[in-house]
């Protein structure tokens, strides 16, 4: 396990250095004046021959490199050109905010996915099959940001239960303030009995995660299904059967846990796509994470920031590649362990 370990945690760098290296040199190269952006409005020539001398961008492309990649070794991400402040102080205030999105999103796929993906799978061809089918293509089919203004519109505009964006109600947040733990409003409220912050988090949360979590919950309904239709034509759980355990145990006991590998590879993945993609969502509910971030600092050409953001989502994505991977084995037995010979 120790070897098989070390030698993806040394994947790992090797994909960031990767990562790095692209996004670095197409930041870059892409027409734009980064030094201007650091001066200000109305700059005079010495003013901007001063940033570029400052931000180091007279010297060549793979010196600048390098010295990032220094930087970066000692924990320095660089200062964003647009805010004026450090990266790792403005990832670290809006990470949260992303993760904690996505991993509710995420949850709320697997709590109604799975369930709806093995009754689809034991009631195959009946209706309740054909509706769960045609809730899954409309699922994939339908652009996230027409489903989060129907639900604005609708959910807010119409029968005014939701807010229509934001994290959490400003006027709740200066009453009663969150003590930042986790930096999850959820959690954190929840930990210190927070309670009218903790509802209109939650009441904030629940269109944004709708929204978000529609796509990857039709996937994960598919992917379930057609896992369980496998797993059912075992032997073993027609003998199951035969000896007169229970239908819910053969089901969610030993059917499930047999069918859950693709379908927790398949987690896995969306959470990455889900990570990238978010910011969409969180411009069409105003959510404060990295995904406006990162659109505001593409837009700008405020490479350090770019340079910030795909590298903690690709640090993020190859982390979470590497537990799924541990999972397998918890998982399946049958699977064998890293290290292990044959």
């Amino acid at each position: 396990m120790k070897k098989y370990l070390l030698k993806r945690l040394a994947f790992i760098v090797f994909v960031l250095l990767g990562v790095s290296i692209i996004t670095f040199v197409i930041s870059h190269v892409i027409p734009g004046s980064p030094e201007a952006m650091w001066v200000g409005s109305k700059p005079t020539q010495e003013q901007l021959d001063a940033a570029i001398k400052e931000l180091g961008l007279d010297r060549p492309l793979p010196i600048q490199y390098l010295n990032y990649v220094k930087n970066l070794a000692m924990g320095d991400l660089g200062v964003s050109l647009r805010t004026r402040r450090k990266v790792s102080e403005e990832l670290n205030r809006r990470w949260a905010a992303t993760f904690e999105l996505v991993s509710v999103s995420m949850l709320i796929a697997l709590i109604l996915g799975l369930p709806i993906g093995v009754l689809s799978a034991t009631h195959k061809d009946k209706p309740l099959d054909h509706t769960s089918r045609l809730f899954s293509i409309s699922g994939v089919a339908m652009p996230v940001f027409w489903l989060g203004m129907t639900l604005q519109l609708f959910l807010h505009g119409g029968l005014k239960i939701l807010p229509l964006q934001g994290r959490i109600d400003s006027q709740v947040l200066i009453d009663h303030p969150i003590n930042r733990i986790t930096g999850f409003y959820l959690l954190d409220s929840l930990l210190t009995s927070n309670w009218p912050a903790l509802a209109s988090s939650l009441m904030h949360m629940i269109m944004p995660a709708m929204t978000m979590s529609f796509a990857c919950l039709a996937i994960v309904t598919r992917m379930s299904r057609s896992s369980m239709l496998e797993v059912l034509k075992e032997d073993y759980i027609e003998t199951s059967m035969a000896y007169g355990v229970s239908r819910v145990s053969v089901l969610y006991k030993y059917a499930l846990k047999n069918a859950l590998i693709p379908t927790v590879t398949v987690v896995g993945l969306n959470y990455g796509l889900m990570l990238g993609g978010s910011f969409m969502i969180e411009s069409i509910f105003d959510w404060p994470g990295l995904g406006r971030f990162a659109v505001l600092s593409i837009q700008t050409n405020d490479f350090p920031a770019i340079m910030g953001v795909t590298i903690l989502f690709a640090l993020t994505y190859v982390i979470l590649n590497l537990v799924i991977d541990l999972i397998y084995f918890l998982i399946d037995p049958r699977i064998q362990r890293p290290g292990e010979g044959t």
